[in-house]
């Protein structure tokens, strides 16, 4: 949750030109079904450009009930918009609610760390039969070291998980460790 709110960041990834001056700002459409009532845009949102292509977008969705499915997408009428994803928002205080946790670490990109896939292929199944309220990623994130190309690649991987969980990270060595 956010500081004081009880909401969550949605964060993307876009290529293209989203991000300059001239082109719309991202926007988050969500609701408690999929009408998609409410939307959430640059005023309560970030864009940062990375790598000259690419841009990463942030956007809080702040004011969420607790213990309530929420359906979003992310994009604009101008470019598109993605698929409608859901997520759960955390249990209240008040509820007697078991919060679920899935925590793990050192995870990169198959076939270079062939482990990487039997642990998404597990967790994605966790995640899709199961009520998981966050996923905690404690360090040494892809390995991807500065490369684009496996970010993306990694951010692909994750990407069934994080789309419907909470997924927080930690620093690793390899994170902590790697001049950009």
């Amino acid at each position: 949750a956010l500081r004081g709110q009880n909401g969550v960041t949605v964060s993307w990834r876009t290529s293209g030109s989203f991000g300059s001056n001239d082109t719309p700002q991202p926007q988050v459409e969500f609701g408690t079904d999929s009408s998609l009532s409410v939307k959430a845009d640059s005023p309560i949102g970030t864009t940062t450009n990375y790598n000259k292509r690419s841009f990463f977008h942030n956007v809080a969705l702040l004011n969420l009930s607790s213990s309530t499915t929420y359906y979003y997408r992310v994009g604009t009428n101008e470019h598109g918009w993605s698929q409608i994803y859901s997520f759960r928002n955390r249990p209240s205080t008040k509820d007697d609610e078991s919060v679920y946790l899935i925590a793990y670490g050192d995870m990169g990109l198959p076939p270079v760390q062939p482990g990487a896939k039997s642990t998404i292929d597990r967790v994605t199944s966790r995640v899709s039969t199961s009520n998981v309220t966050c996923l905690l990623h404690i360090g040494d994130i892809s390995y991807a070291r500065g490369t684009a190309a496996l970010w993306d690649a990694f951010m692909t991987q994750i990407q069934p998980i994080a789309a419907r969980v909470p997924y927080m990270v930690g620093i690793g060595n390899h994170d902590y460790d790697h001049v950009i």
